[in-house]
């Protein structure tokens, strides 16, 4: 299981997973910080955060380790989840994360990340 990707992976891939990373910490950090203001109980925030973060770890792995697939699947679940449950556009710690996982994952179908995903399919 590979966290990172390998130094003969592209900067843009290795960039963009270290970046999906830092997302998902602040997203916990948030998401136990307010959670008063989710009505939700701390049980359930833990329980519901337990899931996210295994779910994304998962496919942030997956991208680390050169899997194709994960890099497809990875943005249907971001795009699922905004037509689920929509980011408030006056918080900006529901708007900022969004954009920045975005951000970060349109450089891995672009140049040589995407070459890299290829050649790592054909390698496995």
């Amino acid at each position: 299981m590979k966290l990172l990707p390998p130094f003969d992976a592209p900067k843009r891939v290795r960039f963009s997973v270290h970046v999906l990373w830092a997302v998902l910490a602040f997203g916990i950090i948030v998401r136990f910080a307010l959670f008063d203001s989710y009505g939700v109980s701390l049980a359930k925030l833990l329980w519901l955060s337990v899931i996210g973060v295994a779910i994304h770890g998962y496919f942030i792995v997956g991208i680390s380790s050169g899997r194709n697939s994960a890099r497809w699947v990875y943005p249907l679940l971001l795009v699922f989840g905004i037509l689920v449950a929509p980011p408030r556009p006056s918080d900006p710690l529901d708007v900022i994360p969004m954009l920045v996982q975005v951000s970060a994952l349109v450089p891995l179908f672009t140049g040589n990340a995407s070459a890299w995903f290829k050649s790592a399919r054909v390698a496995a």
